[in-house]
């Protein structure tokens, strides 16, 4: 590492994808503004911040690293008492065209 320059990373970032009101893009710019040496997307039960969250960190010439916080339950059952997704987020709709929400909630009247 060059004199210098910033070792610090922040690799836990929340984007739109979950409760931030930051795209991935933005999260990235943000995370360059602020001097840091790499940043990473960390969404609740998706990874769809994924390839935008390393484009934009390698446009911008810093690290990035890409996670998600996956809630699992043992619970049986497919109905609104054993929901895993927050029934505010995106992935909760099983309509939504989003490819992640369609493991997370099944259509209404699925067993």
């Amino acid at each position: 590492m060059a004199a210098g320059e910033n070792a610090e990373i922040n690799n836990h970032i929340h984007t739109t994808y979950s409760f931030s009101p930051y795209t991935p893009s933005m999260a990235a710019l943000r995370a360059k503004d602020a001097g840091l040496a790499a940043a990473g997307s960390v969404d609740h039960d998706s990874v769809a911040a994924a390839e935008e969250m390393l484009s934009a960190c390698a446009a911008l010439g810093i690290g990035g690293c890409v996670g998600f916080e996956l809630r699992v339950s043992f619970r049986a059952g497919a109905g609104p008492e054993n929901q895993l997704a927050d029934p505010k987020s995106p992935f909760a709709d099983p309509k939504s065209p989003l490819a992640d929400a369609h493991s997370l909630v099944p259509p209404d009247g699925a067993k």
